[in-house]
């Protein structure tokens, strides 16, 4: 997969060079194509390194050889497309995606292909390593950017955030937010449940101190004075 997209992009990459070197331009542009070099390498590098942690999970669910090219070449791209559908700009550019995960999906699990033999159990499991390994092939500041986000606007009504709350903000993050699925960031790093966050600090935190009782106000002195 990487040396394919290093081959289609590296041809893009010559025939813009072929075309500086005819036409008059100046030394930004071919700056700029020596840096597009430079980032062919690092995104080389990036997809080289997402398929063997692919090839990697998906050699653990010990298929055979034929099940397994489907999950690579089936199950990941329509769970890829599926997934990339919810983030589409315009009705058409998502109908478009949800027709091409349906497809690639249907023929993964069609009743004459490879993965039909698995037991309900194998189903799940290769359907939910699917799911996490195409998780992984995102925009990898797309998180961060989303955490960063909200951290700003606390951070801008607020000056700036202790220690202590950026803590409890991340907690709260990790294991009290949840997607639509109802899962938390930290059950699908893990990959499993955590105890209910609530339920954890009801059990360490002491009892609440009773509120103070509420003082006499005090009455003004009166200002008039006497005839």
């Amino acid at each position: 997969m990487a040396e394919q997209m290093e081959q289609r992009l590296g041809q893009h990459l010559q025939k813009l060079e072929a075309i500086a070197e005819q036409a008059p331009l100046g030394s930004k542009a071919k700056e700029a194509l020596t840096g597009g070099r430079r980032w062919l390498v690092a995104l080389v590098g990036m997809v080289g390194w997402f398929w063997m942690l692919v090839e990697e999970r998906v050699a653990e669910l010990d298929l055979a050889e034929e099940a397994e090219g489907a999950v690579l070449e089936r199950l990941l791209p329509g769970l890829y497309w599926q997934a990339a559908a919810r983030r589409g700009r315009t009705a058409e550019e998502r109908q478009g995606k949800e027709e091409l995960a349906k497809r690639l999906l249907q023929e993964a699990w069609s009743a004459s292909g490879a993965l039909a033999g698995l037991k309900e159990e194998q189903r799940r499991e290769v359907e939910r390593v699917g799911k996490e390994v195409v998780g992984l092939f995102a925009r990898s500041s797309s998180c961060v950017e989303g955490r960063n986000g909200r951290l700003s606007l606390f951070g801008h009504g607020q000056t700036r955030l202790s220690s202590n709350r950026l803590k409890a903000l991340t907690v709260v993050h990790n294991y009290l937010v949840r997607r639509e699925d109802g899962t938390t960031a930290a059950e699908r790093f893990f990959g499993k449940k955590h105890p209910d966050a609530f339920e954890w600090l009801l059990e360490r935190l002491p009892e609440l101190p009773r509120p103070a009782a509420k003082r006499p106000k005090k009455t003004a002195p009166s200002s008039s004075q006497p005839a």
